[in-house]
């Protein structure tokens, strides 16, 4: 899947796309994250509430993330209703 309509990027190829009640949330083949849709409640995970109608690339300096080692990374997504879920 290639996602033509991203935010600041001319290509990128997504592994993995997830659907909840009003956006998306994708996974590119290098492992990052992006998400689009409605925001309303903070679904989109950038740290505001804002729609993004173009898939923008996460930002993990928003989010409250606990400390990972160094070997891990993002190996799934979910999204369902008005949440998303990073793995």
């Amino acid at each position: 899947f290639v996602g033509g309509n991203v935010l600041g990027a001319a290509e990128v190829l997504f592994s993995d796309v997830a659907c909840g009640l009003n956006h998306s949330v994708a996974l590119s083949n290098s492992l990052d994250v992006y998400t689009c849709g409605e925001g309303s409640y903070g679904q989109l995970g950038h740290g505001d509430l804002t729609r993004r109608l173009r898939f923008t690339q996460l930002q993990y300096g928003a989010l409250e993330v606990k400390e990972l080692p160094e070997h891990q990374f993002t190996r799934s997504i979910y999204a369902g209703g008005n949440r998303t879920f990073v793995m």
